[in-house]
């Protein structure tokens, strides 16, 4: 997968955090170490490995939020596979 899956999957996964927790899932991205995310989220920088990276933003919204933020977590990235025509399942990036 290329760099711009990864990036469509972060701004994803905030966006639909944001629905839930508002302004302080961008906040929380940021806080994972490995991701660097605008309030607009236009400008997303992913830090060291993608997957790594995507799995650290979920465990963070989840040691915070619980379950409920791994699904929503989850459906995000798999909208974003499908934004991008990619067939890879949801487990193809999350361990």
């Amino acid at each position: 997968m290329n760099q711009t899956i990864y990036l469509d999957c972060v701004r994803e996964i905030v966006h639909s955090q944001m629905a839930i927790i508002g302004p302080m899932a961008v906040e929380q991205a940021n806080n994972s170490q490995c991701i660097v995310v605008d309030k607009s989220l236009k400008d997303i920088k992913i830090i060291g490995d993608e997957k790594q990276a995507i799995n650290k933003l979920i465990s963070v919204y989840s040691e915070l939020f619980g379950k409920i933020s791994v699904e929503v977590s989850h459906d995000a990235i798999q909208k974003a596979l499908k934004n991008n025509n990619v067939q890879d399942q949801v487990t193809s990036i999350i361990e």
